[in-house]
């Protein structure tokens, strides 16, 4: 098993996450590694490789000189299926979602028939802990809305960040995945629903937090409908009409937003 851990100048909070992660998880699941994937100008490299040094289950990748959330998850998910392992996840670095729900995630993956499990802030036996900004809640339903729209994706929560999948499943679709900012989780979904590999939400407790929070609702949020809709027109009968060269230059303009 293996969990991806995207850290993008988390040199303040990823000691914590991983003390946790190693502490539950990698106490629970004895073959299970976790792999940090890096971005970033701070020392979180130089703390992941101190870490590593001391457990050889936490594994340190550079993704530095790379953008984008997304990029870093999709490098992660290469090590990861390298190693072949039964499962592959991500869980964001400000443990936002604590290891026990993530474990309560694995479980249900391992017990249920299905290809993949997702956590919901926003299905029947949620729970958010703090204070979720405004802007942020209606941009995160208002987002969610279009998704089900435009991909008829029935979730209620596509950008929580944790997720697991049976690694089979997760190799079939790799191919597909190539959007490399925050509707990453979008890609991911849609081409898993497209390869009729079932997906299911798990209600998950979620602590908010707005300290060192990555968020900008000002620049990312539009710069996601962007996308999105740009990668919904490629998967349609409409996506001949437009050059692979046409929609790189529409992903390379929102990029530097």
């Amino acid at each position: 098993m293996c969990l991806v851990i995207p850290a993008y100048n988390e040199e303040k909070r990823i000691s914590h996450t991983l003390g946790m992660i190693s502490e539950s998880l990698l106490r629970r699941y004895g073959r299970m590694k976790v792999i940090v994937a890096v971005q970033g100008s701070d020392r979180t490299m130089d703390i992941v490789k101190g870490l590593s040094r001391k457990n050889s289950r936490i594994v340190p990748l550079d993704c530095r000189g790379t953008s984008g959330k997304g990029i870093n998850l999709i490098r992660g998910f290469g090590a990861a299926l390298a190693a072949r392992p039964e499962i592959v996840g991500f869980a964001d670095a400000d443990a936002s979602v604590h290891p026990g729900q993530l474990e309560k995630m694995i479980e249900a993956l391992r017990s249920d028939d299905v290809q993949g499990v997702i956590a919901s802030r926003y299905v029947s036996g949620s729970k958010i802990v703090g204070h979720m900004p405004m802007s942020r809640w209606v941009a995160s339903r208002g987002y969610n809305l279009m998704v089900r729209l435009l991909f008829g994706l029935g979730f209620s929560d596509t950008q929580c960040g944790a997720k697991f999948f049976r690694a089979s499943a997760l190799r079939s679709i790799m191919k597909k995945v190539n959007l490399t900012e925050m509707s990453f989780d979008v890609n991911l979904l849609y081409e898993m629903k497209m390869q009729n590999l079932p997906v299911e939400e798990v209600p998950i407790t979620y602590y908010v937090k707005n300290e060192g929070s990555k968020v900008r609702v000002g620049r990312q949020i539009p710069k996601m409908f962007v996308v999105t809709l740009s990668y919904r027109i490629t998967r349609s009968p409409f996506g001949m009409l437009f050059p692979v060269w046409f929609r790189s230059a529409v992903y390379r303009w929102v990029k530097s937003w």
